[in-house]
């Protein structure tokens, strides 16, 4: 048993009602379960029980044990001052509280914990692999729709706290999530220490130079400590030196990753690219606050490395002539990590549901993403008709599906009960 599967039991009531008794012997007749809390506090919010002879109004605490509750510290909690009930399912302690305990294991069919436990001894790719194609679409489209938004607002959430880190400045932001964009899910962050430790506005005071934005970019990564032959690489190192000792920049720590990675993929690539894009690029929040259609977008993202680049995959590795244009995989991942991402949490941030709706937009007139886990979604016939279901898809399997968070799933909740 598990506080997730037990709390499932007590929204769903999904246990033997009759006969129902507290710890201390008095009959219980659930009226309202209460509300299914996510957020800090009791589990379940403003239920409605009877007692014995009496109505009681508040709110309902589960747990596996009872010991539980002092194992959280709940009594110093003010949160859970209004708590009726205890639901748990094994009361191994008494702990004498101002509410009754309620043992709910001998209620529950044995059949529905075997069922619970064959579905998470699954070890296909996910748990409801071999029957999700029989849910009905209506649910898993509902269930996307939920994702989106989930995914949309979680990241709104963390922006959000990026302005309140950078005192407003959306500009200096969205320099830091364009940057983490470039470095995709390998060296992302990475990415973004080495954006934190250049003011924007360093950048744009140089704009009239490549050279200058990709020396204290490639500076401020660490490729350009080491002794280089190529007269390239020095040019870029005597740059950064004296734009280090200008602006007296202090070199983040990182270690970008070039290992099992495609050459076009490799850090050197990408920051080279970024510096074009910053160079081609002005005020990028405010551009990002303009965006009107994916095809707008497209055409700012019609950028390239510099010509150094067409030869080279790495400082002093010579390579056949490649030109390092941007591709539309490069292209989508920065326009939906960082321009509808920022899109989206502007208008969250100052409730403008115009731009809200704008970003979901933009979602749904993309082409989906393609990788590992879309091509096995689609395997088991689930519909991925654009940017707007692969997101929705990918915030599933990762929040959800790899983490057999199934009981709160729409998908996983329909293929269980069946």
């Amino acid at each position: 048993m598990n506080e997730h599967l037990l709390q499932y039991i007590w929204k769903y009531r999904l246990y033997n009602s009759i006969n129902l008794y507290t710890t201390c012997s008095k009959k219980i007749n659930t009226i309202y379960q209460g509300f299914h809390n996510s957020n800090q506090g009791p589990d379940f919010l403003n239920a409605r029980i009877k007692i014995g002879d009496s109505m009681w109004a508040g709110h309902v605490e589960i747990h596996v044990k009872s010991s539980d509750w002092e194992l959280h510290n709940h009594s110093e909690d003010e949160q859970y001052s209004n708590v009726i009930l205890h639901v748990v399912w094994c009361n191994d302690r008494e702990l004498n509280l101002p509410f009754p305990t309620l043992e709910i294991q001998s209620h529950v069919p044995k059949v529905l914990l075997d069922r619970y436990s064959n579905f998470m001894k699954e070890s296909s790719f996910i748990a409801c692999e071999k029957n999700i194609h029989r849910v009905d679409n209506l649910i898993v489209s509902k269930c996307k729709e939920r994702m989106l938004i989930e995914r949309l607002q979680l990241k709104s959430t963390y922006i959000a706290e990026l302005i309140m880190e950078s005192k407003g400045d959306w500009e200096e932001v969205s320099w830091w999530i364009l940057a983490k964009s470039f470095g995709g899910k390998i060296n992302g962050d990475d990415f973004e220490k080495i954006a934190r430790s250049i003011p924007l506005k360093i950048l744009y005071s140089n704009k009239h130079s490549l050279l200058a934005i990709e020396a204290i970019i490639f500076g401020q990564s660490g490729l350009l400590s080491k002794n280089w032959s190529g007269a390239y690489p020095n040019q870029l190192k005597r740059e950064y030196l004296f734009f280090k000792r200008k602006y007296k920049l202090k070199m983040p720590r990182v270690s970008l990753k070039f290992l099992r990675m495609r050459p076009s993929n490799f850090p050197s690539i990408k920051l080279a690219q970024l510096s074009s894009f910053i160079f081609q690029t002005d005020r990028l929040f405010t551009f990002i606050k303009k965006v009107s259609d994916e095809e707008l977008c497209k055409m700012t993202f019609s950028f390239s490395a510099s010509e150094y680049w067409d030869y080279h995959y790495c400082f002093d590795d010579d390579s056949i002539f490649k030109n390092k244009l941007a591709g539309k995989t490069t292209q989508q991942h920065i326009l939906i990590n960082c321009f509808i991402f920022i899109l989206y949490a502007f208008g969250y941030y100052y409730d403008e549901k115009q731009k809200m709706n704008q970003a979901v937009k933009l979602l749904s007139e993309m082409n989906a993403e393609k990788n590992i886990i879309i091509n096995k979604f689609r395997k088991m016939k689930v519909t991925v008709e654009n940017a707007f279901d692969s997101q929705s898809i990918l915030h599933l399997y990762n929040n959800y599906c790899q983490h057999k968070k199934c009981l709160n799933c729409m998908i996983g909740y329909a293929v269980f009960n069946k």
